[in-house]
């Protein structure tokens, strides 16, 4: 074995000499500098101390792409449309966006008008067949709305927000009564899908004041503004392409008259007033009931 001298001498060759005196940085940078070194003579091992720098840390490992994408739009995926029944979105999908409109909520089934749509659909997808007309899918009874606003992309830290100056500015807002003129074709903006819808005649002017004070809230957070001139209706049927485009006189007085008959099969009297009591705010997954007073 080594003497007790052999060892201290080994220790003292690892032992880093520090000055009592007070050092200037260029006496810092020489002392860690030399608190880095070892002593590759020794017998002991060599063991990296702590702050070393070795060359497996100038190499490190690159950041999954997940995070370094997490704050970059998400692309809306291009290709088949046939999990949406080729419905085309009206602006690309982001993460983080959600897409979100102010409607009249307006169920079929509470005021009895279910069965009659469903019959008026299957009439209509014979009558509209002879005009070059695709599947006409009936609307979800559960869903038919009169809408209030467009649909657009919100962030998500705006949804409380908006919610609260909603509450604020349709709270004022009393009950009222709507009835149906009859039906009408109408197109979306980007002429990928059309409409057959019954146009609202009484409670005209409530909704109008509606779209103002919703207009309102939404400029506060630089969103677009309802159509200037709204043409009130809900949505019964719907089907891919621009319908509007080929509507002739005909086919118009055709889809009037064949409401007129299914409305008096199903006795509903086309002058029956509704009353509108809630309005609704949906955004993504997420449905706020805001009550009229």
């Amino acid at each position: 074995g080594k003497s007790p001298y052999s060892v201290r001498q080994m220790a003292a060759g690892n032992l880093v000499d520090y000055s009592s005196s007070s050092c200037d940085s260029a006496d810092e940078e020489e002392h860690v500098s030399s608190c880095k070194k070892i002593c590759i003579n020794s017998v002991a091992p060599c063991v990296p101390l702590v702050g070393s720098i070795t060359p497996a840390d100038k190499e490190r490992l690159p950041l999954p792409d997940a995070i370094l994408n997490m704050f970059q739009a998400e692309e809306e995926p291009r290709g088949n449309h046939g999990d949406h029944g080729g419905r085309v979105r009206s602006f690309p999908h982001m993460r983080g966006n959600w897409p979100s409109f102010v409607h009249v909520p307006f169920s079929l089934e509470e005021h009895d008008l279910a069965s009659c749509i469903v019959s008026y659909h299957q009439s209509l997808c014979t009558l509209l067949l002879p005009h070059g007309v695709g599947t006409l899918h009936m609307a979800d009874p559960l869903r038919v709305h009169i809408s209030l606003s467009r649909t657009l992309p919100i962030r998500h830290h705006w949804i409380e927000p908006l919610v609260c100056s909603l509450k604020n500015c349709i709270g004022g807002h009393k009950r009222f009564i709507i009835s149906f003129s009859g039906p009408e074709v109408y197109c979306n903006d980007e002429k990928t899908r059309s409409f057959i819808g019954l146009k609202v005649s009484k409670g005209h002017n409530k909704l109008c004041a509606l779209v103002r004070d919703v207009d309102e809230c939404f400029s506060k957070f630089g969103l677009q503004p309802f159509y200037k001139d709204p043409v009130f209706h809900i949505s019964v049927c719907w089907c891919l392409g621009d319908i509007l485009s080929m509507k002739s006189e005909s086919l118009q007085t055709a889809i009037e008259e064949e409401w007129r008959t299914v409305t008096s099969e199903h006795k509903i009297d086309q002058s029956d007033c509704y009353e509108i009591i809630d309005i609704g705010y949906k955004t993504g997954n997420k449905l706020f009931t805001l009550t009229l007073s």
